[in-house]
């Protein structure tokens, strides 16, 4: 529920910002009481310190890194994370591809790499290097000095 307030001068604009802080404060006011009544029934408050949240999150992805690791085991330890994750889902698991990737890499389950690095350029061997036509120099005097170039 948000108020509309139109403002055609000075004055309008101070009474729009007056009613814009009063409807800030009644809402936490509201939210406020809301949080009290809560308490005061024993409603356990999820986002008050986060901990409720922590945890049953934590069994959650504990459980579902055991599914995971009965599938790769089942398939011989090849299928990574999205295999994994179509795999759930054929069995009327909905879940996140993401959250199958974080839970795998928290849990040190990998899927099989069969592709090979690509090597594009491999230089011929009989080939001679470029010479140095210029003949530069390039040794300094000790470590960590700077050599002067030649005053012309």
């Amino acid at each position: 529920m948000s108020t509309v307030i139109q403002a055609s001068g000075a004055m309008d604009l101070e009474a729009a910002a007056v009613a814009r802080e009063d409807h800030k404060a009644s809402d936490r006011e509201l939210i406020g009481r809301l949080v009290d009544q809560a308490r005061a029934d024993g409603v356990e408050l999820v986002g008050e310190n986060g901990l409720l949240g922590r945890a049953e999150r934590a069994a959650a992805d504990a459980a579902l890194a055991e599914e995971i690791r009965h599938i790769h085991g089942e398939f011989d330890g090849t299928y990574g994370s999205p295999r994994v994750t179509a795999e759930l889902r054929a069995r009327g698991r909905g879940v996140n591809h993401k959250r199958v990737a974080r839970v795998m890499r928290r849990c040190g389950i990998v899927g099989l790499h069969l592709r090979k690095k690509v090597r594009t350029t491999v230089p011929e061997p009989s080939r001679q290097k470029v010479p140095d036509l210029i003949r530069r120099d390039f040794t300094a005097p000790a470590p960590k000095e700077k050599t002067q170039p030649a005053a012309a």
